[in-house]
């Protein structure tokens, strides 16, 4: 806002000048040639020679003047437009930059969200872990903006919620069908229980050490919260 209203006064300052320079050309030059041309009509031939030489003079510092004042202008205008130019990149990478860090934090916090799976551990089918225990309402409308994040990221957080999908995959299948084979199903519930546990300890670190702006105690007292939150959760895996 600041550089639009400097550069309007300094357009204004210059065609304040500009039309000045040309008033003052314009006038002195119709006197000295009207001077001029009195003189040859008078006789005095050497005189008129003379003003001619005053004006072609006064009409060249004029122009020399007009030009300077273009070309200050034509850079300033340049300038604005480079500087214009600069903070519409710095604002796209700032918006980006919330953008990226925003979607960050809200991963954190739902990844953090999930408590006490480590207690369903070699549990299987009997871990009784409920059907909306995982939450994933900010991983799969944003699934497509990962790559804005770095790999890593991407990548533990693809893995972490792949895992998540096939343990409650198995769950589901325990929960709703008689099984020929339940020690295999069991089998497959506890591997996918103590992945889903590993990836949510590495991708939560991970997302952690990527976060801008926030110390340690501020990311500990954000995990303590959900913690306190989703208690009843982890209760449920007794």
């Amino acid at each position: 806002m600041e550089d639009s209203r400097t550069n309007i006064l300094h357009s204004r300052v210059l065609l304040i000048a500009t039309t000045i320079t040309a008033a003052f050309v314009a006038v002195i030059g119709g006197a000295m040639l009207y001077a001029s041309y009195q003189a040859i009509i008078e006789g005095r031939p050497n005189l008129a020679s003379n003003i001619a030489t005053v004006a072609n003079g006064v009409t060249s510092i004029g122009v020399v003047v007009l030009t300077l004042v273009y070309v200050i202008y034509t850079y300033g205008l340049v300038r604005s437009s480079n500087n214009a130019r600069k903070e519409e990149k710095r604002r796209e990478k700032e918006k980006e930059k919330r953008s990226k860090e925003n979607l960050r934090k809200a991963l954190y916090s739902e990844i953090t969200a999930v408590n006490g799976i480590e207690r369903a551990e070699g549990r299987g089918a009997n871990a009784a872990i409920p059907t909306d225990f995982f939450p994933t309402n900010v991983y799969e409308p944003n699934a497509d903006k990962l790559g804005s994040l770095t790999e890593e990221e991407a990548e533990k957080i693809v893995q972490y919620y792949t895992a998540v999908d096939s343990l409650d995959s198995w769950l589901e299948m325990a929960r709703s069908y008689d099984l020929d084979n339940p020690e295999k199903v069991d089998d497959m519930i506890n591997y996918y229980i103590k992945t889903t546990s590993v990836n949510k300890r590495i991708v939560v670190n991970v997302l952690k050490d990527n976060m801008e702006d926030t110390t340690e105690k501020q990311r500990n007292q954000t995990s303590n919260d959900i913690n306190k939150q989703e208690y009843s959760k982890e209760r449920q895996i007794q």
